[in-house]
């Protein structure tokens, strides 16, 4: 039951051996085996003016997940190249102050991050740290 920020990436919620498909944001205990896609923006009517533009899915709402192909993401870590290895946090680290847990990054912080092997980023950032990432294949969903 976590918000899940639009291009976050995800992993099955899986209790008891099994999932029912419901996903949660990739966390600090996750490994590439487990991440199952990036989170994508669904267009749809806003029913309340106050909240039309908040950028995630709440608890209970039925999100799209990119499972395959590409999609642009925010890489504040590091500067990716294309075909450059892609990185997800799962552990703060003091030389990268800014960095929250579940962050897509370019760059590579030993055991503060995880290494995603079916991701690659397909160019450069932009500035505002924006770049495509490649989802080769789909993973256990």
């Amino acid at each position: 039951s976590a918000v899940i920020p639009f291009g976050a990436p995800v992993v099955l919620y899986v209790s008891g051996g099994a999932s029912d498909g419901t996903v949660v944001p990739f966390g600090a205990s996750n490994v590439s085996a487990d991440f199952a896609g990036i989170a994508c923006r669904r267009v749809k009517q806003a029913l309340s003016f106050a909240t039309e533009n908040f950028g995630q899915y709440t608890d209970l709402d039925v999100a799209d997940i990119m499972e395959r192909g590409s999609i642009m993401v925010v890489c504040p870590t590091g500067d990716p190249t294309p075909g450059g290895d892609v990185y997800i946090r799962v552990a703060l680290n003091a030389s990268y102050p800014d960095a929250v847990i579940g962050d897509i990054e370019a760059v590579s912080d030993s055991t503060n991050n995880v290494k995603i092997t079916n991701c690659k980023f397909a160019g450069e950032k932009d500035a505002n740290n924006v770049v495509e990432l490649v989802i080769l294949q789909r993973q256990g969903v």
